[in-house]
């Protein structure tokens, strides 16, 4: 026979594994919210890393940037969108650290892009070089405006 004892042991056990079930939904694979021909953060010093993937790169960049950008087993760090962009899905090469994520394609030099939580400070690439943001100004306040509007993720 059992001892009541146990049950309240047992029910925080239960409950716990159930909320540990619940937030496997919300423990996907870091994906790419962009996937562009240009890399925004070709002024940042690339992190070679033979293990590449979306999460060592975002862990690189998250601290200072609003993107970390992976093409195979490069990264870079960029406060800027690309101006032109493609499918996501031409982003399509594995990462060779976690292959359940893309990294870019380096074979058709495309550059996939990570958002990450810091607001991005504009665009840059397209038909000029140099990065773009548009200001307005009232009588009462300024506003900075952006081209570039992002999903936030949720996390469990």
């Amino acid at each position: 026979m059992r001892s009541p004892k146990t049950l309240p042991h047992r029910t925080a056990l239960l409950t716990l594994l159930l909320a540990a079930l619940l937030c496997l939904p919300y423990a996907d694979a870091l994906s790419q919210s962009y996937c562009s021909s240009e890399n925004t953060g070709s002024g940042y010093d690339v992190d070679y890393d033979i293990y590449q993937s979306n999460g060592a790169c975002h862990d690189t960049c998250v601290d200072n940037y609003a993107f970390a950008i992976v093409q195979y087993q490069n990264c870079w760090c960029s406060n800027y969108a690309p101006a032109d962009t493609v499918d996501v899905s031409e982003c399509n090469t594995d990462c060779p650290g976690y292959p359940d994520e893309q990294c870019g394609n380096s074979d058709q030099d495309l550059f996939g892009y990570i958002k990450l939580d810091r607001a991005a400070s504009g665009t840059a690439g397209g038909s000029s070089s140099a990065a773009s943001s548009t200001t307005s100004t009232t009588a009462s306040s300024t506003t900075e405006e952006s081209s570039v509007s992002f999903d936030r993720i949720s996390y469990c």
